[in-house]
This record gives C-alpha cells, structure tokens and sequence, in this order.
C-alpha cells in the first residue's frame, strides 16, 4: 500500500497514523498519568509510562507537522525521519546535559518554568518507537480521506495534544521554608507555596557531606526530624560559631552576611542583586508577596574537617550552599511531580537579567514555522524548490534551540556559535520559500500568509510582555502564548490549504483550429 499511495496523500496517512487507536491512548495515558498517577503514586512506574505513552504519540504527532511543512514527501520516508528524530532527541535529552539544558529551555517558553533532567534510565521505554512503528504500518492501509477529519485533527485535536504535552504537571511550587542540623545531618524543610506560604506541612531532604547532594527523606526519618528538631532551631535567622564567625539574614533580600568578630561588623557574604529578585518573582509562577515567598527564611551551619558548611533556606528559589572553601552556589528543587521535587543546580546570577531575549526569539521562530507551512501548502504538489528551503528553516530549528539553551546555562561562546548559525538557516529558508511561492502563485497570498506570521509571532510575546510588566504568571504567560502561536500556525496552513492548487504556466495542449 506504501507504494500506491500518492506525496498528495501523506498528509491523510499522518493523520490516520496520529488518530488511530494507540495513538489516542497514549495520549490519554500521558495526561491522566501526569495529573493523577504521579501525583497519587510517584515513582518508577509512573515515571517510565509517560517516557512510553510518549514515545508512542510523538512521532505522529510530528509526522503531521512535516506532512504540512513538506508535502511533497511520501508517507514513509516522512514516518522513518519523524521516528528517528523523536528516537535521536529523546536520547540526547536524556543522555547528555546540553540535550536536557535545551529542551528545558523550550518546555520553559511553551508551559512556564521547567527543568528537564537527564536520566539514562528512561532510556529503557525506546523500544516503544517499534509500536508507534507498527502503528503507522496500520494507518497506511488506511489514510485519512474526509475533509472533515483532516480539519478536526489540524485544528482540534493536534493543538490540544501539544497544549496537553505542554502542560502535563500538576501545581507544586516548592519552597524551601526551613533548615537545620539533625543527628549531625543537615536537613531542609521544604512546603507547597501553592497552599501559601503559611503551610507547615513539610517534605525533608536530607544533604551530603558537602551540602551540594540531597535526598528525600523516608516517612520515618520525617517524623524523626519532626519531634526532634524545635520549630525555633530549623527557622533560625542568625547563627554563630564557637571562633565568633557568625551569619545572618538581610530582611526583604535574597542575601546572606556574614562577620568574624562576634557580630560587631558585618559584610555581604552571598546575595542575589535585588533586580534579579524581583526578575525571579515575575519568573516563578503565582508568587503572591515576593518580600515573603522569594527571600531568604532560614540558615544553619554544620561544622566539618577543614571548616563549616552553611545552607540557606530562601523560599521559592530554593537554597544556597557555602562550603568549606567558602564558595556558593545556588540549588533550585524543581517540582517533578505532584509529591516529587528533585534538586538542580541553578547558575549563579552575575549581572541584571537580560531581558526576553529567548523568548523573543522563540516567538520569531513560531512566525517563521507558521510561514513555512502556509507556504509549503500553498505550493503543493509542484513546489518542491519551496520544500527544499522550508527544510533548511527547519533544520535551522535545533541549532537555535540549542543555542538559547547554552545562554541560558552560561554557555556564551557555545550560544554565540549554535544560535546565529540557526538563525541563518532559517531566515534563508524563510525568504526562499516566500520568494519561490510568490513567484508560483503571485503575490496576494503569500504576503497575507507573511502577515499571519508576523502576527503569530507577536501573538506569542505579547503574554510575556505581560509577564514582564508584573501582570501575569509566567506559566500563564506561556501558555497563552504557546495557545496563540498554535492559532497562528493553523491559519496559516489553512490559508496556505485553501490557496493551493496545480500550476499550469502553459496550456497543456494546442488551441484546436477555429471553426
């Protein structure tokens, strides 16, 4: 059947292969697993079954896209790349530390704040690629023929599934409320901000020798830390050691001081800058009193060979470590899950916060995808100069991500290297396809789709302006954006739909003799 089936008709076979059965419940079994079996029982299981139900939909889910983006492309090469790519950025997410910086930077623009860790365990639901494999196999016996259903799975079913994989977590904002020393360990506190900042139910993680390493603690060592540990002695704000080496809060800040004489005097030790505080307020989301959630609540000090250790509680941006060399650092505990949050490393602020730069360039690039697809499908069947240029814009796609990725992470020179380099591919690809679709079909159409794009594009940020500007969550913000980028992209394509048809620049045949 692969042979018989016409480029015109991949399209048909995407969709067949994303609405058929195993598709659509691996769908359900991700958003139900997400917001209700992680939240209930966090774990192995449940993490690994949304690595599968992934896997399962994903390469679908991106088939259709490059069916609308390359239509001149036959079903199954088309399927083969949509499951070697979903199979290669699956493994590099989660191999290496670049993969995860990058799709944590994208997952961070489309549904709020995000970190995506790397976990070569999860490497173990691969073999699901060879069901989504068999599942395709299936659908092209069968392509998706009704108008009807190409419409309902462009403009319904596949934003939705892009909206549900965006937002698969359930509201857990961890806030790190309390710290001390238990059983000579050091222990934090750490409480659901979502319920308010008054909530005293704590979760324990428990620190390494070095205060960099933690782990959640088991229910019985919670309860031990709770009736052995006062509630004055792990929400101290000033501590000093025997050699009068003391430190202390700064009220309102994320700041630490610190003095060698008995607290006569005192200097800055550590501190977040006060316009990145409240960068950090805006940036996590629903902080309702940043002078309460986003400030540092709590210190204690361990002494070890060689020194002490000092850890800060400091609410929503997790905690600060002093080690013995008298280096800090910050670690976030981002949520991973309902009752799950795992501590990450965060880069050390040097300099106020440079703006939306990422998301700025992740909403051009939303325009430029809208573009591309309303331009390749206004070119179909006889378009395939325009289909070379809309792949150079895609292949620009990874090289961009990657490099906003490194930025975020301090990689300046890797970000100087990747994004530019992807910046170009798609702005050559870009204008080629506008140029080379103008010229087939003239000027009216392809300059109404560029229109679309460019308000897509400003569709996207105008939320994080918002955001900006202190007037919404940036998770809201995200999604809001992330929505009508989507609405964007889809009027593209049907514009693109709609104008599309064969070209006949000569008559195909003789004018027959008059008379």
């Amino acid at each position: 059947m692969g042979d018989r089936v016409r480029s015109s008709d991949t399209l048909q076979v995407m969709l067949a292969w994303f609405g058929s059965p195993v598709s659509l419940l691996a769908v359900v079994v991700l958003v139900v697993n997400d917001h209700v079996g992680k939240a209930a029982h966090p774990g192995l299981v449940t993490g690994k079954l949304s690595d599968v139900a992934g896997l399962l939909f994903a390469p679908a889910l991106l088939a259709v896209v490059l069916a609308g983006l390359l239509p001149r492309l036959a079903p199954t090469p088309l399927a083969v790349t949509a499951l070697t790519t979903v199979g290669v950025v699956f493994t590099v997410v989660k191999a290496t530390p670049v993969g995860a910086a990058t799709a944590s930077v994208l997952w961070s623009v489309l549904s709020g704040p995000s970190v995506v860790l790397a976990d070569r365990t999860d490497l173990v639901a691969l073999p699901a690629l060879g069901v989504a494999w068999w599942t395709y196999t299936r659908a092209r016996r069968r392509p998706a023929t009704r108008q009807a259903v190409r419409r309902i799975g462009v403009f319904v079913v596949l934003p939705g599934a892009l909206l549900a994989v965006a937002a698969t977590s359930a509201p857990q904002y961890p806030s790190l409320e309390a710290v001390g020393v238990w059983r000579d360990t050091l222990v934090v506190g750490e409480a659901n901000a979502y319920y308010g900042p008054g909530d005293d139910q704590l979760d324990w993680w428990a620190g390494g020798p070095d205060g960099r390493d933690w782990r959640e603690m088991t229910p019985e060592e919670t309860d031990a830390v709770t009736s052995e540990l006062p509630d004055d002695s792990v929400r101290q704000r000033q501590v000093c050691l025997p050699d009068q080496h003391c430190y202390r809060l700064v009220p309102g800040r994320l700041a630490v001081e610190e003095s060698r004489d008995g607290a006569a005097t005192w200097r800055t030790s550590w501190e977040v800058s006060e316009p990145h505080r409240q960068w950090l307020a805006r940036y996590y989301d629903d902080v309702r009193d940043p002078d309460v959630e986003v400030v540092s609540r709590a210190l204690a000090v361990r002494s070890v060979a060689g020194g002490h250790i000092v850890v800060v509680a400091n609410g929503r941006d997790g905690i600060a470590v002093r080690d013995v060399t008298g280096t800090w650092s910050r670690i976030g505990f981002r949520a991973y899950s309902a009752r799950v949050a795992r501590p990450v490393p965060l880069p050390e602020p040097r300099r106020p916060p440079d703006g939306l730069q990422v998301e700025i360039a992740l909403g051009l690039m939303f325009g430029c995808v809208a573009i591309c697809l309303g331009c390749g499908l206004l070119t179909r069947p006889d378009g395939a100069s325009v289909s070379w240029f809309v792949a150079t814009a895609v292949l620009g796609l990874p090289f961009l991500l990657a490099g906003l990725a490194a930025y975020r992470i301090g990689g300046v020179p890797v970000a100087l290297a990747l994004a530019p380099l992807g910046a170009v591919l798609i702005l050559v690809g870009v204008v080629g396809a506008v140029v080379l679709t103008a010229r087939l079909r003239g000027t009216r159409r392809p300059l109404l789709i560029v229109a679309v794009g460019v308000l897509t594009a400003a569709g996207s940020l105008l939320p994080f302006a918002g955001w900006a500007g202190g007037v919404t969550g940036y998770r809201g913000a995200a999604l809001l954006g992330t929505a009508l980028a989507l609405l964007g992209t889809a009027l593209a394509g049907w514009l693109g739909h709609r104008g599309g048809r064969p070209v006949l620049r000569d008559p195909p045949w003789p004018a027959p003799p008059a008379g």
